[in-house]
């Protein structure tokens, strides 16, 4: 890799940070690997399991540095949708579901949010407001007096990842029979986990995780079509499957009209540009969610944003 600026994996990065870093902005991953004399078979290997070919190299370095301390990762027992529902249930009636927000309006004394449910307009009131949604959907969203030119452009343009996930279920866990752990990154590309190596029970679930031109033909296929090309994905790397397959499911969140999209990647050119202004309040409109983090594709990164525009507003 060579010598890479000390502070480069710092999780509060400034905009002077992000000016320095420019040079690793303007080059995709590969483009980077290659200029550090890395041979094409050495590329393809350390790329194996995403595709990469679009990301900026900053985006990617900036993960490898987050991560490089970290040996453990963490789930939640039971499932991660206790989350959602736990603070659900901690809020009570105020959670509204199925509720579209069309308008944030920020002229008057108070900010006035009007949102869509069951095909009619209403409206809610408050000092500040939290917008926690990707920019995918921020971007449908009439705002006025509209946001300042940096902020509104890195709405529009801020890509976010078309990953799709598999899950597919086994009547053995045969990968276990063979020694093999289940876990596999492969060139086409998709990464491999055994979604059920703590668990008891003699079925098992393989999970597969795509994204790039492979997640972004899926979110144009029907859920059938979507659902073999995933099931034979993974029997390409694990050909037992095919005899042992009982069912499975596809999440594509692209076509998911709450997110439309999974998670914030920045482009060649993009993160130090949009970066610095993603996050920040405008008037009394606070920001929130993985992609105003550095954890970027991340739920922490998206718990620390809640955080962090908590602080914001009690500190006002």
């Amino acid at each position: 890799m060579g010598d890479l600026p000390n502070d480069i994996g710092d999780l509060q990065p400034t905009a002077d940070s992000f000016a320095r870093w420019q040079s690793y902005d303007h080059v995709t991953w590969p483009e980077w690997l290659r200029s550090r004399g890395a041979s094409a078979d050495a590329v393809a290997l350390m790329t194996l399991g995403g595709d990469s070919r679009q990301l900026s190299a900053l985006y990617v370095l900036r993960q490898f540095a987050l991560l490089q301390n970290t040996d453990q990762f963490f789930k939640i027992e039971g499932g991660m949708d206790r989350l959602p529902r736990a603070m659900a249930d901690s809020i009570g009636p105020d959670v509204r579901y199925n509720a579209s927000v069309v308008r944030i309006d920020q002229r008057g004394k108070r900010v006035q949010v009007d949102y869509l449910q069951n095909g009619r307009t209403s409206s809610l009131f408050a000092a500040r407001v939290i917008v926690a949604v990707p920019f995918s959907l921020l971007r449908r969203i009439e705002v006025r007096p509209p946001f300042p030119p940096q902020k509104a452009r890195a709405i529009q343009e801020l890509p976010y990842f078309p990953a799709a996930r598999f899950l597919l279920q086994s009547r053995t866990r045969f990968w276990e029979a063979a020694d093999l752990s289940g876990t596999a990154r492969t060139d086409h590309p998709a990464e491999i986990w055994d979604c059920t190596y703590d668990l008891p029970g003699t079925r098992g679930i393989l999970g597969a995780t795509v994204g790039g031109e492979t997640g972004a033909a899926l979110s144009g296929m029907s859920r059938a079509q979507s659902l073999k090309l995933g099931t034979d994905l993974v029997s390409k790397t694990f050909p037992d499957l095919r005899a042992n397959f009982d069912k499975g499911t596809v999440y594509r969140w692209a076509i998911d009209p709450w997110s439309r999209g999974a998670f914030a990647v920045f482009h060649p050119g993009q993160m130090t540009t949009m970066m610095p202004h993603i996050g920040r309040p405008e008037g009394r409109i606070h920001f929130a969610g993985e992609h105003t983090s550095s954890w970027t594709g991340w739920m922490e990164g998206a718990l620390e944003s809640g955080e962090r525009a908590a602080r914001e507003i009690l500190g006002s």
